[in-house]
C-alpha cells in the first residue's frame, strides 16, 4: 500500500510491480517474508518481543491521538459510539500506552519513538503534494 500510493517515493517502486491476475504485489511479498525469516533467525522469542510491543502500544497511542485530536477540533464527522467517551479518555489512552512503552522496555521504546518521528519527518517533507480527499 505504501509503494502503491507512491508516499516514499522512489525507492519503494520496485515494490509495485505485482501479478497480473491476481494483482498481488509479489515484491512486497517477498519482502516480507525475508523480514519475517530474519526475525526468526534472531531464535529467541523474548529479544524481538519487547520491540514489536513498542510498536504496537505506539500505534494505539497515535491512535487515541488522532481521536483526542478530531474530539478538540470538533470534527463534525467524529461521533464515537463508546459511551462513556470523553476527551478524557482519549488523553488517558495516550498517556497509558506512551508509559507502558517505556515500562516494557525503555530502549526500545526509545527507538520505537525515533523511528515514528523520523518517518514522520521524512513524509512530510519527502513525499509529493498527493490529494487524499476532505475528512468533512
Amino acid at each position: 500500500a505504501l509503494a502503491d500510493d507512491d508516499i516514499f517515493g522512489a525507492p519503494l517502486r520496485p515494490f509495485q510491480r505485482a501479478t497480473r491476475r491476481s494483482n498481488n504485489p509479489y515484491m512486497a511479498i517477498l519482502l516480507t517474508w525475508v523480514l519475517v525469516q530474519a526475525i526468526i533467525s534472531v531464535g529467541e522469542l523474548n529479544v524481538v518481543a519487547p520491540f514489536a510491543t513498542g510498536f504496537f502500544l505506539l500505534s494505539y497511542s497515535a491512535t487515541n491521538l488522532a481521536c483526542l485530536a478530531l474530539e478538540l477540533a470538533s470534527a463534525p464527522n467524529f461521533r464515537p459510539t463508546f459511551q462513556y467517551y470523553t476527551w478524557v479518555t482519549s488523553l488517558l489512552g495516550v498517556l497509558s500506552t506512551f508509559a507502558m512503552m517505556f515500562v516494557v522496555n525503555q530502549v526500545y521504546a526509545a527507538i520505537a519513538v525515533a523511528v515514528m518521528i523520523l518517518l514522520f519527518v521524512f513524509i512530510h517533507f519527502y513525499s509529493g503534494n498527493q490529494s487524499w480527499g476532505d475528512i468533512s
